[in-house]
């Protein structure tokens, strides 16, 4: 930028300065309006990403939830088959084939 001191200016070139800087003025004007335009877009976008985020994280908590019980469900389970002494499959296909055999000759 070059200081230039305004009496010294004659009146054209006082006119060609003072021209320039108005455009300038508008174009910065321009630019700024461009930049409120650009900054409430992405504002926007901010706060439609933190919503999304926000039920996602909703749903995961749910998610959790949900494996949370299930895990409980499958440890009451797990004690009613321990209380219940079930037989392996091998001895139960024993039984029934002895069954089978003493059936057989009866």
């Amino acid at each position: 930028m070059i200081k230039v001191h305004w009496l010294t200016l004659q009146l054209q070139d006082k006119e060609l300065l003072i021209s320039t800087l108005r455009e300038e003025l508008r174009i910065l004007g321009v630019e700024k309006e461009w930049a409120w335009v650009q900054y409430r877009v992405y504002k926007k976008m901010s706060l439609t990403y933190k919503a999304k985020v926000s039920e996602q994280n909703r749903q995961a908590i749910g998610f959790d939830n949900e494996i949370a019980h299930l895990r409980e469900r499958i440890q009451y389970l797990e004690a009613q088959i321990s209380q219940q002494e079930i037989q392996p499959e091998s001895q139960m296909n024993q039984q029934i084939f002895n069954y089978n055999v003493f059936n057989l000759y009866n």
